[in-house]
């Protein structure tokens, strides 16, 4: 494995990257300040997307995405401030009643609380 990191004043800062061993991209981060800031992508060996996260200074923030080993996605989660936060969707794919893409199950989440569904419809 080789890293390719920046520094800023002794913090990691900006672009972070981890490459195998032969040269494929295994993942990719933002640092800000030394903390996590902005898209983390993480790949499989075989260059597949594996999730998809957000944060905001050092703390999940947005989309948070999880994939399947063929890269469709499974799980799909909102954040704010380090908390679920909105709706939390899950997707099966061997199912032929959710081939279309809609979630088998979908919850609703405020400051990292499971609550009624109204509080995510109105939104």
């Amino acid at each position: 494995m080789s890293l390719r990191q920046n520094y800023k004043d002794g913090k990691l800062d900006g672009l972070w990257e981890q490459f195998s061993d032969g040269g494929t991209l295994r993942s990719r981060k933002n640092y800000k300040d030394g903390k996590l800031d902005g898209l983390w992508e993480n790949f499989s060996h075989g260059g597949t997307l594996e999730f998809r996260v957000n944060y905001k200074d050092g703390k999940l923030d947005g989309l948070w995405e999880l994939f399947d080993r063929d890269g469709t996605l499974s799980l799909r989660q909102n954040y704010k401030d380090g908390k679920l936060n909105g709706l939390e969707e899950s997707f099966r794919h061997d199912v032929t009643l959710y081939e279309d893409g809609t979630p088998e199950s979908v919850e609703c989440y405020q400051n990292g609380e499971l609550v009624d569904m109204s509080f995510c419809e109105e939104k």
